[in-house]
């Protein structure tokens, strides 16, 4: 009645981790390509999040035209192009420009990376990458003003 082999543990052999199979070859897990480094504790999305929402003013700057409006500010490529250093990084997204000073430590692909896009206009490096990330709700506390020549 009752049949032994319904009894029997299953196991399961699972890689142990040391080859690439399933990662597309790409040196990562995911084989997406992208490289993710390992982050200070506290870091990351969540330590990010927590950080900004603590945060009134992560631009760094102190609006002279008595509005604290940053849709209001145009930023040529020039100007941005000054921003190009760890401790002052800007960066454009779609025609918004960004002081994302405060996120290097916070990236998940490292400083480094970001630094590629220091005083550019990253859209396209942004596109490659991170097309579908909310960048807009991510950076919003880091939102300088519009790029000059470009819509949004």
């Amino acid at each position: 009645m009752n049949d032994p082999s319904q009894n029997r543990r299953l196991s399961l052999n699972v890689p142990n981790g040391s080859s690439n199979s399933g990662g597309g070859g790409s040196g990562n897990a995911t084989g997406s390509g992208r490289t993710k480094i390992a982050l200070k504790p506290g870091y990351g999305l969540m330590g990010w999040i927590r950080f900004q929402s603590n945060a009134k003013n992560l631009t760094n700057i102190i609006q002279s035209s008595g509005s604290n409006d940053p849709h209001l500010n145009m930023i040529t490529i020039t100007e941005l192009s000054k921003h190009d250093q760890p401790d002052d990084c800007w960066i454009a997204i779609r025609g918004k420009v960004f002081n994302i000073t405060a996120y290097l430590d916070y990236h998940p692909g490292g400083q480094d990376e970001l630094m590629k896009a220091a005083g550019k206009n990253a859209t396209n490096m942004f596109e490659d990458v991170h097309g579908w990330v909310n960048y807009e709700n991510l950076l919003e506390k880091c939102f300088i003003g519009r790029l000059v020549g470009h819509d949004f």
